[in-house]
């Protein structure tokens, strides 16, 4: 099987071709631009699954080119991961997961480049799209957006209408999350089709979300707790930024950062 097109676009052309020569040799087919305008053309003419674009660029700014990439039809679902040197925080923050899936910060271990590029073209992939293999992943082909192993308390009110809560609160533990859904173990089953109010934190944000349970487990023993019952659910109601937030979340989790 071919390996999927990288585009890596940066000005420094050592840096260029020592990111080129470590995915090429990883099994990825590469193209190189070194300014904005190289991008966008090559972008149009290729179609790369994914694009490392260097946010200092000497022609565009990295995320106006983003931006142009997402307003064609044709570019729209390029996946675009930005290279910076920049301290990513706050409102830059909010600016670069608008239009990149992530970042990768400057400068570049080579030796953990693979890991961060892997899960930017799984977060990325359309449906149907095939995968590389990443270990942290809890995924499963038909789903649209991979899952991933963690432990996050959650505080969470099951409905008993779809305006009608119950009123009490029960705590919870979100074994895998992606940007669709999470897994969620609980003290009591609940029926598939019922919605929940689910809260939890995130490094940076709290996280309030409407979610319907798509199945239900038998009950498991965990030792010290007592039975627990693991439930898949889907978000039916999640703000962008909110997204945005989990999207980060993952991202800085499972993407080992240089050393």
């Amino acid at each position: 099987m071919s390996g999927e097109t990288v585009l890596i676009v940066e000005d420094d052309d050592s840096l260029r071709v020592a990111l080129a020569d470590a995915l090429a040799g990883l099994g990825y087919e590469i193209i190189e631009a070194g300014t904005g305008a190289e991008a966008l053309a090559l972008a149009t003419s290729r179609v790369p699954d994914l694009i490392l674009l260097d946010l200092g660029l000497p022609d565009l700014d990295g995320l106006s080119v983003a931006r142009k990439l997402q307003e064609k039809p044709q570019t729209a679902g390029i996946v675009v991961a930005a290279l910076t040197a920049e301290e990513i925080s706050g409102e830059r923050a909010e600016e670069v997961y608008k239009h990149c899936i992530g970042y990768i910060p400057k400068p570049v271990g080579l030796d953990r480049l693979a890991q961060n590029v892997a899960l930017f073209l799984r977060l990325g992939r359309p449906r149907g799209k095939a995968a590389r293999a990443v270990a942290v992943a809890d995924d499963h082909p038909k789903r649209r957006h991979p899952r991933f192993n963690v432990e996050i308390s959650a505080l969470c009110r099951f409905r008993s209408s779809a305006r009608q809560g119950t009123g009490v609160k029960v705590a919870g533990l979100i074994r895998n999350l992606s940007e669709g859904g999470l897994m969620l173990e609980l003290p009591q089953v609940h029926p598939r089709g019922v919605l929940a109010e689910i809260g939890f934190r995130t490094d940076d944000s709290r996280i309030l979300a409407v979610a319907e349970v798509a199945w239900a487990g038998p009950p498991e023993t965990v030792r010290g707790v007592g039975a627990v019952y693991r439930h898949g659910l889907h978000f039916v109601r999640l703000a962008q930024d909110q997204r945005n937030a989990i999207r980060r979340f993952i991202v800085k989790r499972f993407t080992t950062r240089p050393s």
